[in-house]
């Protein structure tokens, strides 16, 4: 049955590859051997916007990232800000008070995992959108990234160890550190001291 799920997880992973542009190849030998991937220069600020891979597309238009010349990086679960403004909540002034406060106000990159919608995302639709968080991550000169996703943002990167949050990992020539989500912050004030932890190590290789 495990097998089965992974099959057809790939399989998705694949249809969603391909309604990028992604063109696979199969031998004769054998149909189920990919033989070649041949991926088109992808523009990341089309691709958000045409997007359809999900319903989601029908709540909000696509949030893109803010990115530019930085050497950190934020990930959060959903946009906090738009067309480039942040938010005037809680989440988004505690993202700024880390920044200013704990990272003495260094230019910063921010990413969501979900780009549309103001509902909470579901593992399936961040699995899916996850494409788009790594191609903003790959334009971003940032060296350092941290990602407020909680222990379950590890496996969206690979990495299954939960022994792994609040560490510092290599993930695409970048050092990636997991740690709370700003939502639960919020709700559970006592985690800020595990996160402030996790923050210092990430400056410590700024």
């Amino acid at each position: 049955m495990h097998t089965r799920l992974e099959s057809l997880k790939n399989l998705r992973m694949l249809y969603v590859r391909r309604s990028f542009g992604e063109a696979y190849g199969v031998t004769k030998q054998e149909s189920k051997t990919i033989k070649s991937v041949h991926k088109p220069e992808y523009r990341p600020d089309f691709s958000i916007k045409e997007c359809n891979l999900c319903p989601r597309i029908k709540q909000s238009s696509p949030i893109i990232g803010i990115s530019g010349d930085s050497r950190l990086a934020f990930i959060t679960q959903m946009p906090v800000w738009n067309n480039g403004i942040m938010d005037q909540n809680r989440r988004a002034q505690m993202l700024i008070d880390i920044r200013d406060r704990i990272f003495d106000g260094v230019s910063t990159d921010f990413f969501s995992f979900i780009k549309c919608g103001q509902m909470p995302p579901q593992k399936e639709e961040i699995e899916t959108c996850f494409v788009h968080l790594e191609n903003e991550l790959s334009k971003s000169v940032a060296d350092v990234v941290i990602c407020f996703g909680g222990t379950e943002a590890l496996m969206y990167f690979g990495l299954k160890d939960s022994m792994l949050f609040g560490k510092i990992l290599d993930y695409k020539n970048k050092r990636l550190i997991v740690t709370h989500t700003l939502r639960d912050l919020v709700r559970n004030p006592s985690l800020k001291r595990e996160t402030y932890g996790h923050l210092l190590i990430a400056k410590g290789v700024l």
